[in-house]
């Protein structure tokens, strides 16, 4: 059940950073040429212990085209269950995302994890957004086929978000995610929102809060979820970014605060 919890967590914490990382000045007059994105934290049982959680690089092939291959360790990190064990859970992805034209995005990802206990896990997302007069709908869903000793599952998950303007400075972004996890069929709901305030060209401020319930057949994981977070973003040398982000959540098993640093490098196109 831990699995899950980090899991949407995170998805929603993503989310976050992406929009974030699209809507930068390096980005106004188009992509880039590459990217690399660099993330560090603290683990959840261990607030003085800091590791690597994630790294992206990128390639626009094209201003329409962009491929990306990263590493996540993320879930080891904050997944309850592995962070007590003190077992990693690495994952590898590849992406494709395709621009079309301002209007619509289309993207993929395809990844492999490892697990504990000679388990294997195949990761399929995919994502879809829209653009429109200055706001922004987008739908996703993501399924990862389980194989393990005991049995087979799959983890599934879908979700919505719609980003719109609020003033000149604020953006808002509210979101419901839908899953059923693991081998019990653990099912749960969270609505979230998140807001982002750009006062300038220079530094966002971002902050999120989310809300909602787990339904599972194990002994002491139903029950509410509450988590909150916020995101700190200064854009540095034109084409670069440093981010800083706090996470806290309460949930039927565990209750915890972790922190995240983040580098984002761009390669402008000439």
């Amino acid at each position: 059940m831990g699995k899950w919890l980090s899991g949407i967590s995170r998805l929603a914490v993503v989310a976050a950073v992406v929009w974030s990382v699209s809507l930068s000045p390096a980005m106004a007059e188009g992509p880039p040429v590459a990217e690399l994105h660099v993330w560090a934290g603290n683990e959840v049982d261990d607030s003085s212990s800091v590791g690597l959680r994630s790294v992206e690089a990128a390639w626009w092939v094209t201003e329409q085209d962009r491929v990306g291959v990263r590493y996540d360790n993320s879930l080891s990190l904050d997944n309850p269950a592995l962070a007590r064990s003190g077992v990693d859970a690495e994952a590898y992805f590849v992406s494709y995302l395709h621009d079309f034209d301002g209007k619509f995005l289309l993207s993929g990802e395809l990844g492999t994890r490892d697990l504990p206990g000679d388990a294997e896990q195949t990761i399929v997302k995919a994502e879809a957004v829209v653009f429109n007069d200055g706001a922004a709908i987008k739908l996703g869903a993501q399924i990862s086929p389980t194989e393990t000793p005991a049995g087979d599952y799959d983890d599934t998950v879908v979700w919505g978000q719609y980003n719109f303007a609020v003033g000149d400075h604020w953006r808002l972004e509210p979101a419901l995610y839908l899953s059923e996890s693991g081998a019990a069929e653990d099912r749960e709901w969270r609505a979230a929102v998140y807001a982002e305030y750009t006062p300038s060209s220079d530094w966002q401020l971002g902050v999120g809060a989310g809300y909602g319930e787990i339904d599972s057949d194990i002994a002491g994981s139903s029950g509410e979820v509450v988590n909150a977070h916020a995101r700190m973003t200064f854009n540095v040398l034109e084409n670069h970014s440093i981010h800083f982000q706090v996470r806290y959540e309460d949930g039927p098993q565990l209750e915890y605060t972790t922190g995240l640093i983040g580098v984002s490098l761009r390669l402008p196109r000439g």
